[in-house]
């Protein structure tokens, strides 16, 4: 009976008014308009209402956690579902009473999703060596990666989503030309796309002595050269008086004693035949001071010598000669006759016949 009244003083009350006019200080709902993430949430909506009311919604994509209010404050609960699509969606949600004709709409907007894909290093630079990086993949969506360059390794190869730390892997490089390679992240549902560029250095080859001009004195000698290298290398020299002794990373230069009186110098030659590299050590050998020397300088020879008996005698009539300049020999007497003579060893004498 008291159901009956109240109907009937609703209807007397709000004859004639539009509906929103009836619904306002009957059924009254809080907040009208949600705006939702793409990832979804749960949201509870205040109702204050003069008569009990029931809630229905037609989109898939909304739960209503509960359907059904009475007279007096209540709440609305209601889950919105994450949004895997790219396009906005809206829906509306209807609260009302049926036997009154009554009803109030909550308009809900749910953002697109936005699949993300990104690297914490889009370029990588790397020297001749090679390196590893760690890389951080952002991602909301799952990913396949790929890489046409045989000399970059990278681990893990595909994600579901979250952040993944990607390790990449650059060998070394020995081609003397710089080399580029990509690796290439894609999502295929979302057609996105990131990639990671690898950029490494091209290897030089160098062969590189500490000293690039050797000098010596006219006597034996020699000099132990550094050699800094990356490559294999070879030591050459085409004069027969510098002779080479070599290990990894050092050159030994010997040269002969010099009896001569002007300077004389050649070329050392360092030389790698792969990379067609070569860089030169100048070696300079000092001249010897110019000197004649003989073993006496008086000579006594026997009233009866002549050239058959001092050659049998001990080299008493020998003298002998070091020098490093051509030389002549000549006598003021016509009895004594120098004659040039020269042993086994090459010592060279002067024999008086």
């Amino acid at each position: 009976m008291k159901r009956i009244l109240l109907f009937t003083a609703l209807i007397a009350a709000f004859a004639g008014c539009t509906e929103s006019a009836e619904v306002e200080g009957l059924l009254t709902a809080s907040p009208l308009r949600i705006d939702s993430p793409a990832s979804g949430e749960e949201k509870t909506i205040a109702i204050q209402s003069k008569c009990d009311w029931r809630a229905e919604c037609d989109a898939d994509w909304i739960t209503l956690l509960t359907t059904q209010g009475d007279v007096g404050k209540s709440e609305l609960k209601i889950k919105v579902l994450p949004n895997a699509t790219t396009d906005k969606r809206i829906a509306r949600i209807r609260i009302g009473n049926s036997e009154y004709d009554i009803a109030q709409n909550i308009t809900v907007t749910q953002k697109a999703y936005e699949p993300e894909l990104s690297v914490s290093q889009s370029t990588l630079r790397c020297g001749t060596e090679g390196n590893t990086f760690e890389i951080t993949v952002r991602s909301n969506v799952g990913w396949r990666a790929a890489c046409d360059a045989s000399w970059i390794d990278f681990s893990p190869q595909s994600s579901a989503s979250d952040n993944t730390v990607m390790s990449v892997t650059v060998a070394s490089n020995s081609s003397t030309t710089q080399r580029e390679g990509e690796i290439i992240l894609t999502n295929e549902q979302y057609g996105i796309r990131e990639s990671i560029k690898v950029i490494q250095s091209n290897f030089a080859p160098e062969i590189k002595p500490a000293l690039t001009e050797a000098s010596f004195a006219s006597r034996k000698d020699s000099v132990k050269i550094d050699i800094t290298a990356n490559v294999l290398w070879q030591a050459s020299c085409q004069a027969e008086w510098v002779a080479l002794e070599t290990s990894e990373n050092t050159l030994w230069i010997k040269v002969a004693a010099s009896f001569s009186i002007e300077n004389r110098e050649t070329q050392v030659v360092l030389q790698n035949e792969q990379y067609g590299i070569k860089c030169g050590i100048k070696v300079v050998q000092n001249a010897e001071s110019p000197f004649l020397e003989i073993d006496k300088t008086r000579m006594e020879l026997f009233p009866d010598f002549s050239l058959e008996t001092g050659a049998q005698r001990a080299d008493n009539s020998l003298v002998r000669i070091s020098g490093n300049v051509p030389w002549t020999a000549e006598s003021s007497e016509a009895w004594v006759r120098p004659a040039l003579t020269e042993n086994e060893s090459g010592e060279r004498r002067i024999r008086i016949i």
